[in-house]
């Protein structure tokens, strides 16, 4: 593998804790959702269609943010998020500015190409950028 980039592999999908990703297993195929996590992501808040929202045993229940599906990944592709936010330094007050990637990959067991997420094109791309101020 290159020194230019990393990448990091799960053993399972329960095992990540991703900002703004949950990603669960359903019948044949991972299903991606894209939602604001109240607690840990920056701004601005991300408002929108929350399909979790009349459900009594979700922890969004009731909370007018973003919660939507983008996606389904089957045996051998690849998706893309791509989001952006704003956040507040603890120490000194100041904002900075992070653009998030993430490329997921539902793995048919064998090794990937080795630079598969730099050159090769993604079955999904789901981008939720806003302007930053």
């Amino acid at each position: 593998m290159s020194d230019e980039y990393c990448c990091q592999f799960y053993a399972s999908v329960e095992e990540l804790n991703l900002i703004n990703l949950s990603i669960r297993w359903n019948a044949e195929s991972y299903e991606v959702t894209f939602f604001y996590d109240i607690n840990r992501s920056g701004e601005p808040v991300r408002r929108g269609h929350n399909k979790d929202y009349n459900n009594m045993d979700s922890p969004l229940y009731r909370h007018d943010i973003l919660n939507e599906t983008i996606f389904s990944l089957r045996l051998g592709q690849y998706g893309r998020v791509i989001w952006n936010e704003r956040k507040r330094s603890c120490d000194t007050g100041e904002c900075y500015y992070q653009l998030h990637v993430v490329n997921l990959l539902h793995s048919t067991g064998e090794m990937p190409e080795q630079d598969i997420f730099l050159s090769g094109v993604p079955d999904f791309e789901y981008k939720q950028t806003a302007v930053l101020y």
